[in-house]
């Protein structure tokens, strides 16, 4: 199996704690991080234009904006919410860390408590916690819009008389079938009612009356 490739953007003004973090990446065995460094919120932000990144690690104080305006500005300005926030915070900063992840950043980490491990898989678990997020969002979506089209079913439908067709809502004739599939993905198995049954097989019904 491959070595894994993750792109990561790196959101921090201080030498140190880029050379830190950095290093770290590096020394994983397992995974290829690709490294993107930005040292302002504006930057990042540029950058996350440009490019797609699997994750930002991002500092809470920034020269200038902080960690949290830098969030909003990425979530509701750009609506980039299916990037995945690592928030970096300094001791004591536990609290703005909790505020973080309430504005959408999937975890947090201490400073003086990072670790390659602990790096990498808080990495991962942002990376997999946002991915489900986004494909539920997806779901909700999909079934929003089925719900929709099956409220469109509800109401009056223009259906031929004879061959009982349907008038679409761009003015064209189909079969209910392909109709009701379109709006609701339902696949038809075919078969006869009772009724036709005898209606259209009358000969075996007739013979089996007299047995």
């Amino acid at each position: 199996m491959g070595v894994e490739i993750i792109k990561i953007l790196i959101v921090e003004d201080s030498e140190d704690d880029l050379f830190l973090i950095r290093e770290l990446l590096k020394s994983n065995e397992i995974t290829n991080y690709i490294i993107y460094e930005a040292r302002s919120g504006e930057i990042g932000l540029n950058k996350c234009l440009e490019n797609k990144y699997d994750c930002i690690i991002l500092d809470y104080k920034l020269p200038d904006m902080s960690g949290m305006k830098f969030l909003e500005n990425l979530y509701t300005l750009h609506d980039m919410t299916y990037i995945p926030v690592i928030f970096l915070t300094g001791v004591g900063s536990e609290s703005i860390a909790v505020s973080a992840m309430k504005a959408g950043a999937q975890d947090y980490l201490c400073k003086d408590k990072i670790s390659d491990d602990v790096l990498n898989r808080t990495i991962r678990y942002a990376i997999n916690h946002k991915r489900t997020e986004v494909e539920k969002e997806k779901y909700y979506q999909n079934l929003q819009i089925s719900l929709e089209k099956i409220k469109k079913l509800e109401g009056m439908l223009p259906i031929c008389s004879s061959c009982k067709s349907i008038r679409n809502d761009q003015g064209y004739w189909q079969q209910v079938e392909d109709y009701i599939k379109e709006f609701t993905g339902t696949n038809f198995t075919h078969g006869l009612c009772p009724e036709c049954a005898k209606k259209y097989f009358s000969e075996y019904y007739e013979s089996d009356d007299e047995s």
